[in-house]
């Protein structure tokens, strides 16, 4: 019988952990998430790092910007059918931390619903107006609260679910949130 010995020197040790490391490097490698989101503030007290927004007027509004960080294009639905309706909400925190709920659209109701979508190529920025209309958007505190207490803040999310249509349509499935921003509301018409 004969025996086979194999030299195990210091570098094909090195060059194994070096194969061994790339392959499974390659499996555990995650993706770059695909959207990033941000909420661009309406107001600044000299801290322009963190966005504040101040509802004062029916006009006021602020701007939620959604990015593509892909290298490849990728579609949204738009925000008028019911696909795109209530992608965007946002938490409401008071100043521990705690959620007091969810500002989120009012249920869609339009007589026609086309599953139609935008596009937006690498590093494209799509930008979202909000105008917090209580016709259009249930709020879960009263505003005059949040004129007392000062501290509240609210974190924009943005949430697209698979359906037969996404697949069909080739649009973005998944889940983004943006930083917290603090909010004031000093205006909120009544129904």
């Amino acid at each position: 019988m004969m025996k086979r010995y194999f030299k195990f020197s210091l570098l094909n040790f090195l060059i194994v952990c070096s194969v061994l490391s790339v392959a499974i490097g390659s499996f555990l490698h995650v993706p770059r998430a695909a959207l990033s989101m941000r909420v661009v503030g309406n107001h600044h007290r000299g801290n322009h790092t963190k966005p504040q927004i101040q509802i004062t007027r029916p006009s006021s509004h602020f701007h939620v910007v959604i990015t593509n960080q892909s290298k490849r294009n990728v579609r949204l639905w738009e925000a008028w059918n019911s696909w795109g309706h209530a992608s965007l909400t946002f938490d409401v925190l008071d100043k521990t931390g705690k959620s007091l709920g969810m500002i989120e659209k009012i249920p869609f109701s339009q007589a026609v619903d086309i599953p139609t979508y935008l596009e937006l190529s690498p590093k494209q920025h799509h930008v979202i107006d909000v105008y917090l209309n209580p016709t259009k958007w249930e709020i879960p505190v009263d505003p005059v609260v949040l004129r007392k207490q000062q501290g509240y803040q609210i974190v924009a999310r943005y949430v697209s679910n698979n359906s037969a249509e996404s697949k069909q349509y080739d649009v973005w499935t998944g889940f983004i949130e943006a930083r917290p921003s603090d909010i004031t509301l000093d205006y909120w018409p009544k129904d």
